[in-house]
C-alpha cells in the first residue's frame, strides 16, 4: 500500500521533533544539581512500616526526594529518575501512610456519590516537614541511610 504525501511528511516532522527532543533533554539533564545515593528503612512502633511515602526536602535547593517503603520497610529516594538519590545538604523529613476507605454504595441510585475518605495511619505530625522533627542529611561522599523511628 503507498504512503500519502502527507503521511510520510506526518512522518518526518515526528522524527525531527525526536531529535530536538533528545538534545533539550541533555540539556535539562546537565543542569540538574548532583544527587547521591540514599536510602532507608522506616519503623512505626518498633515495626516495619509498609506502603509509606517518605519525602526529603532540601533546605538549600528547590529540589525534594521522595520514596515507598516496601514489606521490610525499606525505601530507596528518587529525585530525577528512578533510585537515584537526593541532593547534598540538609533535609526536611515527611513520612505520610494513608489508606483509602471507600464508602458504601448509596441505597438510593439517584443519590449522590459519597467520595472515598482518606485515613491517616500516622500521627499528623509527621505528614508535616516543620513539625515531624525528623531530619536527614545526604553527603556527597556518604552512606546515605537513614533509620525513621516513628512512634504514636
Amino acid at each position: 500500500m503507498a504512503m500519502r504525501r502527507s503521511d510520510v511528511m506526518f512522518c518526518l516532522a515526528c522524527v525531527a521533533m525526536c531529535g530536538c527532543g533528545s538534545q533539550r533533554t541533555d540539556q535539562w539533564t546537565e543542569a540538574r544539581p548532583k544527587v547521591y545515593p540514599a536510602s532507608g528503612i522506616v519503623q512505626y512502633n518498633g515495626e516495619p512500616l509498609e506502603g509509606a511515602s517518605v519525602v526529603l526536602r532540601s533546605e538549600s535547593e528547590p529540589r525534594a526526594a521522595y520514596g515507598v517503603s516496601d514489606a521490610s520497610g525499606e525505601f530507596k529516594l528518587t529525585t530525577f529518575e528512578q533510585d537515584d538519590g537526593a541532593v547534598a545538604g540538609m533535609h526536611q523529613v515527611r513520612i505520610t501512610k494513608i489508606e483509602t476507605k471507600e464508602a458504601p454504595a448509596p441505597v438510593d441510585p439517584e443519590a449522590n456519590v459519597i467520595p472515598a475518605e482518606e485515613v491517616s495511619l500516622l500521627p499528623a505530625r509527621y505528614g508535616d516537614f516543620t513539625k515531624s522533627g525528623l531530619t536527614a542529611e545526604v553527603i556527597p561522599d556518604g552512606a546515605n541511610r537513614f533509620e525513621f523511628m516513628l512512634q504514636k
